[in-house]
């Protein structure tokens, strides 16, 4: 979204504060204006007026359950949605890991 030219209100996980902080960071660093991506509190709440907003699409990787509750509201608010809903973390893997300590502890 950012490289397309796009404003972005990222709201993380609550089980990933360390990973978004870090991201958020390194996107500034690289010369992202802090207003074109802002970071949002990554409790649920924040999430809940998130969808509230006056935004132009959102895009949720999460639980099908909660996807769920999204489409639905996206869907009343006639707000184009992009869900994935595998339910499953991203992961990434540096050069120097060890391969098969990662692929035990994913």
């Amino acid at each position: 979204a950012l490289v397309a030219g796009n404003g972005v209100l990222w709201k993380p996980s609550e089980h990933a504060t360390a990973n978004s902080d870090v991201l958020h960071r390194l996107l500034i660093e690289a010369g992202f204006p802090k207003d074109l991506v802002q970071l949002l509190p990554t409790d649920r709440e924040a999430g809940e007026r998130l969808l509230e907003s006056d935004i132009d699409h959102l895009v949720f990787t999460g639980s099908a359950a909660v996807g769920r509750k999204i489409a639905l509201r996206c869907a009343e608010r006639l707000i184009p949605s992009t869900l994935e809903l595998s339910g499953i973390d991203v992961m990434f893997v540096m050069e120097d890991a060890d391969v098969e300590l990662t692929a035990k502890a994913a």
